[in-house]
């Protein structure tokens, strides 16, 4: 069986890898709509697991929290702290929401911090 050789131009793999982040941001749609239906309670686990089935990704895929600390509660017994959820593919940052310290989606933190919903990284897909 004799082995074919593939010559793409810079204009081919333009199109390549714009119609590959297209496709990808029908799956960018969907888990905008879990983490809308979800919002109440996100943790770190349900998010990696959501990100896994849309994305369809089985590879190295891992999550984790890491907490901003914010003392402005304190005076009313409350804590305001900011959790960051963290989805990584391959040992790079894919996903990241933030999270109340109940686990509640914080819409003004991630509007503040991301200017979006959430911060996506395609190119970790």
């Amino acid at each position: 069986m004799a082995k074919r050789i593939v010559r793409l131009t810079e204009s081919d793999l333009t199109r390549l890898v714009k119609k590959i982040i297209l496709e990808s941001y029908r799956e960018v749609d969907d888990l905008d709509s879990w983490i809308e239906s979800n919002s109440d309670y996100i943790s770190s686990s349900s998010l990696e697991d959501a990100v896994k089935e849309i994305f369809n990704l089985d590879g190295d895929v891992s999550s984790y929290e890491s907490v901003e600390e914010d003392n402005g509660g304190e005076e009313y017994g409350e804590n305001w702290n900011k959790i960051l959820l963290t989805i990584q593919n391959n040992g790079d940052d894919l996903v990241k929401v933030w999270v109340t310290n109940d686990y509640r989606y914080d819409f003004g933190k991630n509007s503040m911090e991301f200017n979006k919903r959430f911060y996506f990284n395609e190119y970790s897909l």
